[in-house]
């Protein structure tokens, strides 16, 4: 924006230098004000999350084949935990509604007895 004023006809050269750096200033100021904004929003924020450090008491000396195995023993626990869940069979709509309505649903017929 500065770089691109031209010296308009009849101005002195001073009068240039006079007005770039007052252009100059302005965007300095301007650049400040933001910054002080930045810095002010950023003192506001209460929200200093805790982070754990990534070793835990005793966890430093555990090697890689531990870990490794663990992982390993997780894998197996949720492969069988799925195993056991695709043996049960959803039920259907029909099903539900006739447990719950079992007894309006009997086949009751009345008999009545004919006298000749």
């Amino acid at each position: 924006m500065i770089a691109k004023q031209k010296i308009e006809v009849g101005q002195s050269y001073e009068d240039y230098l006079i007005m770039r750096g007052k252009l100059y200033e302005k965007k300095r100021q301007e650049e400040q004000a933001k910054k002080d904004m930045e810095d002010l929003e950023s003192k506001e924020c209460t929200f200093k999350p805790v982070v754990l450090s990534s070793k835990r008491k005793g966890e430093g000396n555990e090697s890689i084949a531990s870990k490794q195995l663990n992982s390993a023993s997780k894998w197996d626990e949720l492969y069988h935990q799925a195993g056991r869940k695709q043996g049960k069979v959803d039920r259907d709509a029909d099903e539900i509604e006739f447990e719950r309505n079992h007894q309006e649903m009997r086949f009751a017929p009345e008999v009545h007895e004919i006298n000749h």
